[in-house]
C-alpha cells in the first residue's frame, strides 16, 4: 500500500530519505537522454524494513477498509484516502511508527 509511504514522506519521517537515481531513458521516438528521478526510500544501511501489516490490521479492525483482505476473494480493498492519511499520520506523530509501519532488521556478520 504505497499511500502509507506518501504519508511518511509528507511528514518527513526519519527512517526514510530522499534518494536520486539517474539512468539513460529511451523515449517513444527512440531518443536517448539521461534522466534523474527521486524516491523517498528506506534507510537500508540502518536496517529499515517495511512492516505495514500491523497498521493494516488496525484499519480492518476499525472497519475502515472495505472489500477483501489480500489473498482472499478478489484481494482488493478500498479506504477513503483522507481517513487513511489521518490514521497513518496519527501513528507517526505519536512516535509509534516502528512496529506499525517499519521495523529494524538486525544484520549478522
Amino acid at each position: 500500500m504505497t499511500f502509507y509511504h506518501y504519508v511518511e514522506e509528507s511528514l518527513s519521517v526519519d527512517y526514510r530519505l530522499h534518494k536520486r537515481f539517474s539512468a539513460p531513458y529511451t523515449d517513444f521516438d527512440g531518443e536517448v537522454s539521461d534522466r534523474t528521478y527521486g524516491l523517498f526510500v528506506r534507510k537500508i544501511d540502518e536496517g529499515v524494513v517495511t512492516h505495514v501489516d500491523p497498521i493494516g490490521e488496525i484499519l480492518w479492525a476499525k472497519g475502515l477498509y472495505s472489500g477483501d483482505r489480500p489473498g482472499t476473494g478478489s484481494g482488493l480493498r478500498a479506504i477513503d484516502a483522507r481517513v487513511l492519511y489521518d490514521e497513518v499520520a496519527s501513528v507517526i506523530v505519536q512516535g509509534k511508527a516502528r512496529g506499525m509501519l517499519y521495523d529494524i532488521q538486525k544484520t549478522t556478520g
